[in-house]
Formats: C-alpha cells, structure tokens, sequence
C-alpha cells in the first residue's frame, strides 16, 4: 500500500503516477487512518464452487482502550470522469457504534448500573472494501468488551425516567459487524458456555443495584444485602430491524 498525505492542502503520493490510458478506468482502495495494515488480495473460499477474490484489509478491535475506528473508500473512474485528473474519494465507517439504554417499568424500583461487559464478541475479520460489508467467514476471536458508562460513574434510574443511556456516548464502543448468537443459559452455566469447547454465546455482563421504595421505605431488591451483584443477559444483535446484526457505519443502541 501507499501512503498519501497532505500539506497545505495538497495531496500528494510517495511515487509519481500515471493513468494508463486517459478512457481507462482504474480502481481507487483506500483506508484511514494510514496506520491500518495494508490493503491485500485475498479469497474466500468458504464456497469452494464460487470462490471468492475481493480487495480487503484485515482488522483487529482491541478489547481495551480507545475504541478503534476504519474508515475506507472505493471508486472506480478514468481520467476524462476526473477532475482535472483529481479523483475524488468519499469513505465511510467500516466498524458499526454500540451503546446501551437501561429502563425498568416497575413502579418504585431504582436501578444503579456500576459496570457493564459484553462478551464473546468476534474482534478481528476483514474487511470487503469494495462490497463494504465484513467477509462473515473471516471472523475470529472470542473477545469481552468492557463498556465505558456515561462520566464513568455509575447510572441510576427509576421508572419514571425515559430510557437512559448506559454507555458512553462522548466514546461509544465500535465494534466488527457480525450476528451475534446469545448464551443460552437453558442448556449452559456460564462457565460452561465460555469454557474452551464451549459454544461461546453472548451475553452481557452488569453490575448492578436494584432498591425499592414502593412501601414508603428503601429495601434492598437485589440483592438482598445491598451490596451490587453481577447479573448475565443473554444478548443477540439479531431480530426485528436488525435481521443480519451489526451493520457497517450504522449505530445499533438496545
């Protein structure tokens, strides 16, 4: 791959170029930022009928830190379509943005929200720049994401609040696009399910607080000791709306 950079506002590339012909159409790949790996040739022959060569580029989220971000682009043109020989590239999100909402419909509960994981996620796969979609046979890895909260305090809600958010949304967590299918805890504890040859389904993680006031007087809910507990949701991107999960440059808020 080749870097292109730009100075006072001109772009400019690390070697001199030319169009083969001035009617001949070329194809433009591009990725952001710079620090990307390189664009490469690569087939999918998950189809060995149909095998598949695309331009991809292959990308790892990591588990901690600043969540990452890809931006690509591809165009296709000639020489007289450009301007003045200028050719213009237009890129788009690759990952999809997750975050969270937290409502309780129970009249007199208050919820507090220390902590928040969502595991056995998909972190590294590559990216189909031209189609602009994740090859669904590249993705790998079984990764827990520690989600950042709001402020990074703790988010207390009641019913009488709209749903509130539970992620950061100044940081929201980006994420491969994929189908995530949900822990099913009917047929496996959760050690169970995150053990080696286990099936790996996904669930989320809260540390959590439930109070009560409805008899006049705070009692503890759950737990009954007032100290906050770990509870597991089983969690699928997967249903009305969203039938293929996680999309790439879509914001997905449950």
């Amino acid at each position: 791959g080749e870097t292109v950079s730009n100075s006072g506002g001109v772009w400019s590339t690390t070697a001199t170029h030319y169009w083969p012909r001035s009617w001949f159409n070329v194809d433009f790949y591009a990725t952001h930022p710079a620090t990307l790996p390189d664009i490469y040739t690569t087939t999918d022959d998950s189809d060995p009928e149909n095998p598949y060569t695309y331009k991809g580029v292959t990308l790892t989220v990591p588990a901690n830190g600043t969540p990452a971000d890809m931006l690509y682009t591809f165009t296709t043109t000639n020489r007289d379509a450009a301007d003045n020989g200028a050719v213009a590239l237009h890129f788009s999100h690759a990952l999809s943005q997750v975050s969270f909402m937290g409502k309780t419909t129970n009249a007199g509960w208050h919820v507090s929200v220390s902590g928040m994981s969502l595991h056995n996620v998909c972190s590294t796969g590559t990216f189909d720049i031209k189609r602009g979609e994740w090859n669904a046979a590249s993705l790998t890895g079984t990764t827990d994401y520690t989600l950042a909260l709001p402020n990074g305090e703790a988010v207390t809600f009641d019913a009488s609040d709209e749903a509130t958010a539970l992620t950061n949304g100044a940081m929201p967590q980006m994420l491969i696009g994929q189908r995530l299918t949900a822990w099913d805890p009917t047929e496996d504890t959760i050690d169970d399910n995150d053990a080696p040859d286990g099936p790996k389904g996904c669930y989320l993680r809260l540390t959590c607080l439930i109070t009560s006031t409805a008899n006049g007087s705070e009692e503890n809910i759950l737990p009954a000791n007032g100290t906050p507990i770990e509870i597991y949701v089983p969690f699928t991107n997967v249903g009305e709306g969203s039938p293929n999960g996680w999309q790439p440059g879509k914001q997905d808020r449950k």
